[in-house]
């Protein structure tokens, strides 16, 4: 184990054992990000879980993508939920990078907004959308946890959604070398909505495929895209890549 990843788990250990005195600590007071190079962000409290702010959330995925995401690099934080990632990373690409952070959620995007205004970040462009891979108007389900917000038939709250390519090709946004994709269930109709992006662009990209629960066959045809597409894929946190929850997949064309 790696002394970074050590330290990690110690903070959160520690820390974990006073649950119930940190409960205590008013949802809305800001206070600074504990660890890991999100150290000394600013971040509301109350906005979700308390690994969030003690900077040991998804501690594999945040350390691995706190090491590939450099100075000028472009990033999409797609699912950027309330913005741990989209913190580090406008914290990591700097003033000549630039991050776009895709959210549809309304409460999320409160709290993502506040995030980005405390820190004086100016580097980071919000789509209030859902990425898919059409256009138009769809359905969104609230869950009770907000982690979990997903494109529903089903669900009351009306968004938008786009796909990736469109907005590539209007414009819109610049080419990424990184994405991070967590979208609860729709990330292989994110991949369907960006063939161009893949083919032309190339980007690492940080997948996650939990939500197969729900939608099993979810993570195979993800994996299938991106191999087809020339991408090899390495789990994070498991033994193989047919039992990983989060990928990690960087451009590897087989001649």
């Amino acid at each position: 184990m790696s002394p970074t990843l050590l330290s990690h788990y110690l903070v959160g250990f520690i820390i974990s054992l006073g649950k119930s005195v940190l409960n205590l600590i008013p949802a809305q007071t800001i206070i600074p990000i504990v660890t890991g190079k999100s150290k000394d962000l600013k971040w509301i409290r109350g906005s979700g879980c308390h690994s969030y702010w003690l900077g040991t959330y998804e501690l594999r995925k945040n350390i691995l993508f706190g090491k590939t995401v450099k100075p000028k690099h472009v990033v999409y934080d797609i699912g950027a939920h309330v913005g741990f990632y989209t913190l580090l990373a406008s914290k990591l690409v700097g003033k000549s990078g630039h991050v776009y952070a895709f959210e549809p959620n309304p409460k999320n995007l409160s709290f993502l907004k506040q995030h980005l205004s405390l820190n004086k970040v100016a580097n980071t462009t919000i789509f209030p959308v859902a990425l898919s891979n059409q256009t138009g108007p769809a359905n969104f389900s609230l869950a009770q946890s907000d982690l979990m917000g997903r494109l529903d038939k089903q669900g009351k709250t009306k968004v938008k959604t786009t796909t990736l390519d469109n907005l590539l090709k209007r414009k819109l946004l610049k080419p990424p070398n990184i994405l991070k994709i967590d979208a609860e269930g729709a990330e292989y109709s994110i991949l369907q909505g960006a063939s161009f992006l893949l083919s032309h662009y190339h980007p690492d990209i940080f997948l996650a495929t939990h939500d197969r629960y729900y939608l099993p066959k979810t993570h195979q045809l993800c994996c299938r895209v991106l191999q087809q597409a020339g991408y090899s894929l390495k789990p994070l946190g498991a033994s193989n890549l047919s039992s990983a929850e989060e990928i990690y997949a960087f451009y590897h064309p087989k001649n």
